[in-house]
């Protein structure tokens, strides 16, 4: 009496030689089935003389893919140690930058502003995830199942979603933060300051849990996911499992996080335009071309540099409109907030990329289970969404100089890195 944890190939995929010598028993008239071998079975299984047992060289490795189909994986030791090894990198990258991020921006005066305590944020949900959930991933590559508890499994699981869906969200406010701060300059300066900051981010933490939270409460709607060595969202047949409301939030967030930049995209678009100077000749049916029943025309003419006619009187009662209450951004501010608003984008649009694959995986296992995609394709679409933990530090560094030098101040001490700026506190 013995027993094969394996799991082994259906009887199907057996070679002809040894299925034609599996004894059948009758279970229909004019039916037959190969014989209960009672490989993995109860306890009471038995191997006598009559049973056929199926030599080793025909266990593989057959995985679950989420939705109930299986996929055979070789046997090869290469792929895995290339897996761990580049999942450890992640994890010391993300560890690393999004600590220094952190340390960055709470310690110099020049970013504590919005935008920064907002991508603080989601450097928070990034080191989070990588400390919490990417040491087990890990565990499951080596050790090829799932070692733990399942208890512990579905607090990975939700976890996993929950850092996911909070870094996601605060990408969204960093979008519309970007937005508020070209095009209602002077309400972020006065309204969007630390406390309402700290209320967005708490916001944006409970949509988080709204999304979740909720699976908690359905039977194995977080699992192990051995094809993708992970515990997360298990996404099945939409007949069966309503999973299209959790991938179509997820698409329209990101949808609406791109539309909002396309939106800044047209205001900048707008007041960067150059148009020439043009002369247009003023039109006065009574010969008044200043004061009232004029149209202006002569006198902005006049201002412009065509000063054909007469010295225009001056506007009695108009003062020049003052700066203090100006609702408009000063050209170095406006430069300030343009460079971030590529940083913000770019980090916007790799979170898009990297997410992509594995977004297009999780609809095909909902509107095709019967056939599930190679495992080589769900292998790095699962490793770039982890691979998405640790690229926010490093576009951080490439694309924003003044991030650059302020973190060469803060690691090396080097005096030569500091430049002047604008202190703005929350």
């Amino acid at each position: 009496m013995f027993h094969i944890s394996a799991k082994v190939r259906p009887p199907a995929r057996l070679p002809p030689e040894i299925y034609a010598a599996l004894p059948t028993t009758e279970s229909a008239p004019g039916m037959s089935t190969p014989l209960d071998l009672g490989l993995g079975g109860s306890d009471n299984s038995t191997v006598d003389d009559s049973t056929v047992v199926i030599p080793s060289k025909t266990v593989t490795n057959i995985v679950d893919t989420g939705d109930g189909n299986e996929v055979d994986l070789p046997d090869d030791h290469g792929p895995r140690v290339l897996w761990c090894s580049s999942l450890i990198l992640v994890i010391i990258l993300s560890v690393v930058g999004n600590g220094i991020l952190s340390v960055v921006v709470f310690g110099n005066a020049r970013l504590r502003r919005p935008c920064y305590f907002f991508l603080f944020n989601c450097a928070l949900a990034d080191f989070v995830r990588s400390v919490l959930c990417f040491p087990f991933v890990v565990s499951a590559v080596i050790s090829r199942d799932w070692i733990y508890s399942d208890s512990l499994c579905e607090i990975l699981a939700f976890f996993n979603v929950y850092l996911t869906y909070g870094a996601l969200y605060t990408l969204f406010l960093i979008s519309i933060e970007r937005y508020v701060v070209l095009r209602f300059h002077r309400f972020h300066r006065q309204k969007l300051k630390g406390p309402a900051c700290l209320l967005l981010v708490l916001a944006s933490w409970a949509l988080a849990v709204s999304m979740a939270f909720p699976p908690v409460f359905n039977t194995r709607t977080y699992s192990f996911i051995e094809v993708e060595n992970q515990c997360t969202f298990k996404h099945r047949e939409y007949k069966t499992n309503e999973t299209m409301c959790f991938l179509m939030f997820f698409v329209a967030v990101i949808a609406f996080t791109h539309f909002a930049y396309f939106r800044v995209f047209l205001f900048m678009r707008a007041h960067r335009k150059m148009r020439p100077m043009q002369f247009v000749p003023a039109v006065s049916n009574n010969w008044t071309f200043y004061g009232p029943g004029s149209t202006g025309q002569a006198a902005a003419n006049w201002f412009l540099g065509y000063r054909q006619g007469p010295t225009p009187p001056p506007l009695i009662g108009l003062a020049p409109p003052s700066n203090n209450n100006s609702t408009s951004l000063s050209k170095s501010d406006f430069e300030r907030e343009e460079k971030f608003c590529k940083l913000s984008l770019s980090i916007s649009i790799s979170f898009s990329v990297l997410w992509l694959p594995y977004t297009i995986h999780c609809f095909w296992q909902v509107f095709q289970p019967a056939n599930p995609l190679p495992h080589s394709y769900v292998s790095l679409a699962t490793w770039m969404t982890f691979f998405q933990a640790c690229i926010n530090p490093i576009l951080c560094f490439v694309v924003s100089k003044e991030f650059r030098q302020i973190a060469l101040q803060h690691v090396f001490g080097a005096s030569a890195f500091q430049q002047d700026g604008h202190n703005v506190q929350l």
